[in-house]
């Protein structure tokens, strides 16, 4: 699997993983699985480090699948994407998307500062 999925009991948020290339498919079973261990862990703040993955996707994809997440997130989740610097213009694009449909989604290139957003809320 191209992602790992973990509890952080410390800061009570759940951490998931993505490294290498990552599916369509694998992206909609990533999403399905971390929104199941939120819901166990009673949370509402994830953070996605993808700064081990390559985008595989296409920015009109980035688009529907972040548009996607719509009614397949909780709505009180805040949710927190740790990627490398260069790739920083395409997760601008992704926040965008989801702040148009209302979610709570920021990139960031500092994993510190993440969690620093992610647990302010």
């Amino acid at each position: 699997m191209p992602y790992r999925i973990e509890r952080d009991e410390e800061q009570r948020c759940v951490r998931v993983w993505l490294e290498g290339s990552v599916s369509r498919a694998e992206r909609e079973e990533f999403r399905t699985a971390a929104v199941e261990t939120l819901k166990e862990a009673g949370w509402w703040h994830i953070l996605i480090d993808v700064t081990a993955s390559e985008p595989g996707m296409s920015w009109a994809d980035d688009f529907e699948y972040t548009a996607g997440h719509q009614g397949k997130l909780p709505p009180r989740l805040r949710t927190a994407i740790l990627h490398p610097p260069e790739d920083t213009e395409r997760f601008r694009f992704v926040e965008t998307v989801a702040l148009n449909r209302g979610m709570k989604m920021k990139g960031f290139v500092d994993e510190a500062a993440a969690l620093a957003w992610l647990l302010d809320g």
